[in-house]
């Protein structure tokens, strides 16, 4: 069984999919982000078992039939995946280049369905450090170690 943690991370690399929907901003609570991922990721593995090319325009959206977007996100999450198919507008497949940027970031900020605020710095392998005010947020932003 493959889990969306599993398929990819911002320290291993990200998956086709989770690179395609970050790059068109697909995420925003992240409430529906693992369910979407793993739809599409799920589509495509199918596809390619039987040999096809990437699934067709209709069939993006079919497939993500079933998962909720509580933000009414669905353009940007859309757009991501159909950037996938073979008969995407142009529009979309010039969106489609690196993310190597993305991978560099250190600072990661989450917020729980509670709308609880957690910023996080990734030091390197085991070494984690959460701010637990403003000012230390804004030393882990300019790169400063938390004491």
């Amino acid at each position: 069984m493959t889990t969306v943690e599993g398929l990819g991370s911002t320290r291993d690399g990200l998956s086709a999919e989770q690179d395609r929907l970050s790059r068109f901003h697909g995420t925003q609570c992240g409430f529906c982000t693992p369910g979407m991922v793993m739809s599409m990721h799920g589509l495509r593995r199918r596809t390619e078992k039987a040999r096809e090319e990437e699934p067709a325009l209709e069939t993006v959206e079919g497939v993500l039939d079933g998962n909720l977007c509580r933000c009414t996100g669905y353009r940007p999450i859309l757009d991501a995946f159909k950037s996938f198919s073979p008969d995407a507008p142009d529009e979309l497949k010039k969106k489609v280049g690196p993310i190597k940027r993305f991978l560099n970031y250190s600072i990661f900020f989450k917020v729980d369905i509670y709308f609880n605020f957690t910023a996080f710095r990734h030091r390197g392998p085991g070494e984690v450090q959460t701010p637990q005010d403003l000012s230390q947020v804004r030393a882990s932003l300019r790169g400063q170690l938390l004491r």
